[in-house]
Parts: C-alpha cells; structure tokens; sequence
C-alpha cells in the first residue's frame, strides 16, 4: 500500500554574531616633562559544533510518489574585534610616550552532516524520485583592528606606538549521502548527491602612528590564518545480497552518485605604520596571510548491484 510521498528531513541554521573591543587613552605633561603609557586589547574565541543527520534505518518505505532523505547544515560565524590604544605626552623636558593595542578572532566550525538509507531498508516509489541528498552551506566571516599611536611634544622625546591584529579561522565539515545495504526501487530517479559549499571572509589591520620630536617609532603588524578542510562523500555500497524475497539494489530511471565541493577563501590583511620625529623616525608594516583549502570528494559505488532503466 503507497503513501502520497515520505520525507525525513534534518537541518540547522546556527549563527553567531560576536564584537569585542578595547580602548585605552593616556596623557601627561608637565615643566619638565611627562611620561605616559597605555595599552589595549580584544579577543574574541567563537566556535559552531554541530552534527545534523536524517536516517532510514532498518525501515520500509512505500510511496506512491517520491522519497526524500535530506540534511542541511547553514552555519554562521560573523565576529569583529578591535584593539585601539594611544599616549600623549608633552613638556618642557623629556616627554615619554609608549602606546600597545592588540586584537584577536578566532572562529570555527566543525559540521558533521549526513543523509543515510541503510540497515538493510525497503524504499519503493510508484512513480516519482528517491533522492538522498546531504549538504553544508558554512561560512565564517572576521575582522581583527588594532590601532596604536604614541604623540610626545617635549624638547627630548620618545613616541612607540605598537598595533597588531591576527585574525585565525577554520572550518571543517564531514558531509556524507549515502546507500547501504539496502534496497532501493524507484519508479523515478535515484539520486545520491553530498555537497560542501565553504567560504571564509576574513580581514586583518593593524596601525602603528609614532610623532616625537626626537625619536618616533612605529610597527603595525597584521596577521592573517585561514583554513577550509572537507570532506565530502556520496556512496552507494553493499547493496547486493540476492536472497528473495527482498533481494537488494538499487534502480530506478536513472541512478546519479554525485560529490562536490564548491570552498572559497577571501582574505585581507593589512600592516601600516607612520613615524614623523625631528630626529630618528623608524616606521615597520608586516603583513602575512596563511590560507589552505584541503577537501577529499569522492563518489562512489561499491559491491552493489545498480540498475538503470532508461
């Protein structure tokens, strides 16, 4: 006896949005001189962990029109963290300005997706499809400021100003549709089909602004990691014992077993800094910018019998 259709269908729409900042000022001044010193920091730590599957399991399914096993992953990650710091420091003698700020993300997202027929099932269609469809749609996007300057005014005077930023993400799903050790019988279509769509959208800037009138000092550093590491699977195996009355494999109009993965990085990073003195003035801007996207896509059918018959 036919159902109109049957759905098992699993998803998960996790989002964080994070900020973190800091700020520090300080000044100082005197006939003689003065003496400051400020720093400032933010750090920001965010983390999705999330496993999302929809099962047939051991399980007979009749349906006169179709059949759809699915799981759905769309995780969000959107984080900002800013670092701003500054001195000022004046006088007639010696005036002393020493300035730190620093800003740090990190994010990641670890999925686990899968959509499964297994256990020895029984899944029939009259006429329409059965499809066993898994995918992740994750992104993670950062930004990671620091802002540091140092302005002295005395006769002798000293500015250091030090900015630096490192913005660090990784995202790595596990995203699997699958048929095991089952029969199958599909009026339609059979289609297996896992699929990874990643993207990481990270930026990093870091100032460093030195004015003395003997001696500036500026260094802004700006770090960037990204990472994308998959892995992706669509699987047709051990469907093939032949005992009646429910010998396995898997048939229909048309049987696809696709995997694909569609990862995309898009990273900025940016180091400046700006020393002006009277006297010595040393300005350093480092940027660096790590990315890597490593996926393993595969399809595959294995120790099964498949039939199609168009």
């Amino acid at each position: 006896m036919f159902s109109g259709s049957i759905e098992a269908l699993a998803s998960d729409e996790s989002t964080i949005t994070a900020d973190a900042g800091g700020g520090a000022v300080a000044g100082a001044g005197g006939v003689g001189g003065g003496g400051t010193a400020a720093g400032a920091g933010a750090i920001g730590f965010n983390e999705i962990r999330n496993t999302v599957r929809a099962t047939v399991s051991g399980a007979t399914l009749d349906a006169s029109s179709f059949v759809t096993v699915s799981a759905s992953e769309k995780a969000r990650i959107k984080a900002t963290s800013i670092g701003i710091a500054g001195t000022l420091a004046g006088g007639m003698g010696v005036g002393i300005g020493l300035s730190g700020a620093g800003s740090g993300s990190k994010n990641n997202i670890y999925n686990v997706v899968e959509a499964q027929i297994l256990a020895d099932s029984i899944v029939t269609t009259g006429t329409g499809d059965v499809m066993v469809s898994a995918s992740d749609t994750s992104e993670i996007g950062s930004f990671a400021g620091a802002l540091a300057f140092a302005i002295t005014g005395a006769i002798a005077s000293v500015g250091l100003a030090v900015g630096k930023s490192n913005a660090d993400n990784d995202l790595g799903t596990t995203v699997r549709a699958k048929i095991s050790d089952s029969k199958v019988t599909a009026g339609g279509a059979v289609s297996v089909h896992a699929s990874a769509t990643s993207k990481i959208v990270s930026g990093a800037a870091a100032g460093g602004v030195g004015i003395s009138v003997t001696v500036a000092v500026g260094f802004g550093a700006a770090l960037s990691s990204n990472n994308i590491h998959n892995i992706v699977e669509a699987i047709i195996e051990d469907s093939d014992l032949a005992e009646t009355p429910a010998a396995q494999s898997v048939s229909g109009t048309s049987v696809t077993v696709k995997a694909e993965d569609d990862s995309d990085i898009l990273s900025t990073s940016l180091g400046l800094s700006v020393a002006v003195s009277g006297g010595a003035s040393v300005g350093i801007g480092f940027v660096q910018s790590d990315n890597t996207i490593t996926t393993a896509t595969k399809a595959e059918i294995r120790n099964s019998r498949v039939v199609s018959s168009a």
